[in-house]
C-alpha cells in the first residue's frame, strides 16, 4: 500500500498547483463545499505528499553505518536521534522549510480562487476599519482587494503593507538561514 501512494504523491507533485486549480474548484463544486473553510483544507492536505517525498529522501541520507557505529559505542536511541538524526535533518529541511514559509504567505491563488477571501470579516471595535478582510484572506488577498476590488483603490496602504512584508520575511530567513547548520557546517554533511 506504500508504493502506490507514494507514487500518487509522486505524480500529484509533479503538476503546480495552478495547473489543476480549474479541475479542484469543479470537484469541490461538485461535492457542493466551494468557497467554504472545508475546501480550503481539503485543498492544504491534498499538498502534503510533498512533504512526505523530501522526508523520504532525507532519511534515505542518512547513513546507516553511523546508526550502527552509535550502537555499537552504547548510544542509547534518544542519543543517536539527538547527534545523528536531527543535525542532519535540520541540515536538509532548514532552506526546505524556509522557502514553504515564504511560499505560504504568498498563496494567493488557492485562497482567492476558492474562497475569494471570504467570509468577510465582522470585527467588533477599531477592527471594523479593516473594511473588506475576510476570514480566511491572506496579506496578499487582502493588499489585491485594496487596489483592485474596493472603490478607492488605496495602493498607498497596499504599497507598505507589501513592502513590510517582504522586509519582515527577508530579514528573518536571512537570519535563520544563517545561523543554521546548512551555511555554517556544510562541509561535515558532504
Amino acid at each position: 500500500a506504500r508504493k502506490p501512494m507514494m507514487n500518487v504523491a509522486l505524480i500529484m507533485g509533479m503538476f503546480p498547483g495552478f495547473m489543476s486549480m480549474i479541475a479542484t474548484y469543479n470537484i469541490l463544486k461538485m461535492i457542493g463545499v466551494n468557497g467554504s473553510l472545508i475546501a480550503l483544507i481539503m485543498v492544504y492536505s491534498g499538498g502534503a505528499g510533498a512533504g512526505y517525498l523530501i522526508a523520504k529522501g532525507f532519511f534515505d541520507t542518512v547513513s546507516k553505518s553511523l546508526d550502527e557505529a552509535a550502537r555499537i559505542d552504547g548510544a542509547s536511541p534518544f542519543k543517536m536521534y539527538m547527534k545523528i538524526t536531527l543535525p542532519y535533518m535540520l541540515f536538509i529541511t532548514t532552506p526546505y522549510l524556509i522557502s514553504q514559509f515564504v511560499g505560504n504567505i504568498n498563496n494567493f491563488n488557492i485562497i482567492y480562487l476558492l474562497t475569494s477571501g471570504g467570509p468577510l470579516f465582522q470585527g467588533v471595535g477599531s477592527i471594523q476599519q479593516l473594511n473588506g478582510v475576510g476570514e480566511t484572506d491572506l496579506l496578499i488577498t487582502w493588499i489585491y482587494k485594496m487596489t483592485v476590488e474596493n472603490a478607492y483603490k488605496d495602493y498607498g496602504a497596499a504599497s507598505v503593507l507589501g513592502v513590510f512584508v517582504f522586509a519582515v520575511v527577508a530579514f528573518f530567513s536571512l537570519i535563520f538561514y544563517g545561523r543554521s547548520n546548512s551555511v555554517k557546517n556544510e562541509e561535515d554533511f558532504q
